[in-house]
């Protein structure tokens, strides 16, 4: 038997029908963890209309992203499921998505994962190959080995958001797991709101730097904390791995700079960034 898991919070309910119609016939089951969201009994009833397939439950709180992805793990493992299609609310699966990443699946392969297609930004796959391997892939979209998961020790509770699945791809990485892209299968996802900003942002390309116009991720002051804290502390905690295994992650100094560029907020968000800074350090020190 197959099985989805998505994660809710305050979900869009238009964009939550499209996901569910589009994996419901892929799936023998979905199963959903709210963390707490004000239009939860939207959510419920927009399940109900839709599938028995559907089931839904809550602590009635936010505890963070990872806390929901390891208890949708967790209770697709006590089925006896041996994978898991994880999804974010706001993601629409291609026709046949499940099956074909099913199909590379294997025990030594922590995740097998689509290409990411975001609704605001083009992706041409004309020129990459079927499969390759992919060292951090994103949440969204992972089908995720549970004997894996739970050799790996689950997703980072503290880290609450952002940054919880490249935590979790440098500790499958550390385990001796690999993880696959099928640039065959597509994920239509949204990362923020992103818009592009009018301005050029030079960036490293292919080993050279390259003019691009930039973009304003549309998250909140409350993700900027949070991405600036996790990078901080992800970076710190794994240095001399990553360095050994040649991943590069964004430097803290260019996701700042970033930030204040093409963000607006500015003075909200280097206060998030101070602080994001501060409790980075409290965060390694206490683990």
């Amino acid at each position: 038997m197959s099985v989805c898991g998505i994660t809710t919070f305050n979900p869009d309910l238009k964009r939550l029908e499209a996901n569910f119609n589009a994996i419901l016939p892929q799936v023998g089951s979905v199963l959903v963890w709210d963390n707490g969201s004000d239009n939860y009994k939207e959510v419920i009833a927009l399940a109900a209309s839709l599938s028995d397939k559907i089931h839904i439950a809550t602590e009635g709180s936010n505890k963070g992203v990872a806390y929901a992805l390891n208890r949708l793990c967790a209770y697709a493992l006590e089925r006896d499921e041996r994978d898991i299609l994880l999804l974010d609310q706001d993601s629409e699966a291609c026709e046949n998505m499940y099956s074909n990443l099913i199909r590379y699946r294997t025990d030594n392969v922590a995740i097998v994962s689509p290409i990411i297609s975001d609704i605001n930004v083009r992706v041409d796959t004309s020129d990459l190959p079927e499969k390759e391997v992919c060292l951090l892939p994103i949440t969204s979209g992972s089908l995720t080995n549970l004997d894996a998961w739970k050799a790996i020790g689950g997703f980072d509770e503290k880290l609450f958001i952002d940054l919880v699945d490249t935590e979790y791809d440098i500790r499958a990485l550390m385990k001796g797991y690999c993880s696959y892209r099928i640039n065959t299968v597509v994920l239509t996802h949204e990362i923020g709101h992103i818009e592009p900003s009018g301005l050029p942002f030079p960036r490293i390309q292919q080993g050279k730097i390259v003019i691009r116009r930039g973009h304003r991720s549309g998250h909140s002051v409350f993700r900027t904390y949070y991405q600036i804290r996790n990078l901080l502390y992800v970076r710190e905690k794994y240095g001399s791995f990553l360095k050994r295994m040649h991943i590069q992650l964004q430097s803290p100094q260019s996701a700042i700079v970033h930030t204040l560029v093409f963000d607006p907020n500015r003075i909200q968000r280097v206060r998030a960034i101070l602080k994001a800074i501060r409790d980075s350090r409290t965060l390694f020190n206490k683990f």
